[in-house]
C-alpha cells in the first residue's frame, strides 16, 4: 500500500498512514518512551537515527515533512517561517493586480517626497520603496484569539500544513491535555482535511467516547510489540 510510513530499525512493524485513519503509538516503558522521543527530535535536525520516513516507498526528509508537538500551551501560528510565507503570498496577490499596485506605489512615493521637504533639514530617502516592506508594515497575522487549547492546536496544524506544506504531525501525550470529545474532534478534523497524524502516548487511555479511524500500535513494558 502506498502512502506515508514511519519505520524504526528496532521495530518489527512500521506505522502506516493514509487518509482513512489516525495512528496511535503507545510505549509503556518510560525509558524507551523518552528514548523514542529523543530519537525523533534528533532526526529533525541531523537527519540521522533509527527512524526512516517514506512516501509511496520513497525515502523523504524528516525536517520538511514532520512537525513534532509536545508543548501545546505555547503554540504560536504566527512564527517566523509562516509569516514569511504569508508576506510572500500577499506580495503575489498584490502583483496580480498590477495597475492598482503601481498606482498605490506612485502615490506612496509622492507622499514620501512631500514629507521630505516639509522640514528645515536637507533630507534624502531611499527611492526604491519595497512592496515586501510595505506588506510587513501592514502587520498581517493569523487570528490567534482562541477560546480553547484545541482551537489553538488545530489552528497551528492548519497553518503549518497550509503555508509550510507539512503533511505529517506527531503529537505527544494528547490525552494529558484533551478530553475524549476533543480528541475525537481533533481526529475527525485531521481525517477530513487529509492531514496525517501520529499520536505517541506513554499510557493506554480508557476512553468513554468511541473514536473511529484509529490504528493502534503498542510497545508494552517488556518491549513486546502488539499491533
Amino acid at each position: 500500500m502506498s502512502g506515508y510510513r514511519l519505520a524504526n530499525i528496532h521495530w518489527n512493524f512500521y506505522i502506516e498512514l493514509d487518509e482513512k485513519w489516525i495512528a496511535e503509538l503507545y510505549i509503556e516503558d518510560k525509558s524507551y518512551f523518552q528514548q523514542t522521543l529523543m530519537d525523533l527530535c534528533q532526526q529533525m535536525t541531523i537527519q540521522e537515527g533509527p527512524f526512516t520516513l517514506s512516501k509511496d516507498n520513497k525515502l523523504i526528509k524528516f525536517s520538511k515533512n514532520i512537525e513534532i508537538i509536545m508543548d501545546y500551551l505555547r503554540l504560536d501560528p504566527n512564527n517566523k517561517k509562516v509569516m514569511t510565507k504569508i508576506i510572500s503570498r500577499m506580495e503575489k496577490y498584490a502583483q496580480d493586480d498590477y495597475v492598482k499596485l503601481q498606482k498605490i506605489m506612485t502615490e506612496i512615493n509622492s507622499f514620501y517626497d512631500e514629507l521630505m521637504y516639509q522640514g528645515a533639514f536637507d533630507l534624502q530617502r531611499d527611492t526604491s520603496v519595497s512592496l515586501v516592506n510595505l506588506l510587513k508594515v501592514a502587520g498581517f497575522s493569523i487570528n490567534n484569539n482562541f477560546e480553547t487549547l484545541l482551537e489553538r492546536l488545530i489552528c497551528y496544524i492548519e497553518t503549518e500544513n497550509e503555508y509550510l506544506d507539512v503533511p505529517l504531525f506527531v503529537l505527544v501525550n494528547v490525552d494529558s491535555y484533551f478530553n475524549d470529545d476533543e480528541i475525537k474532534d481533533l481526529y475527525d478534523y485531521m481525517i477530513l482535511n487529509n492531514i496525517k497524524l501520529i499520536v505517541i502516548n506513554s499510557n493506554l487511555p480508557k476512553r468513554d467516547v468511541e473514536i473511529e479511524g484509529v490504528k493502534r500500535y503498542i510497545i508494552d513494558r517488556d518491549l513486546c510489540e502488539l499491533y
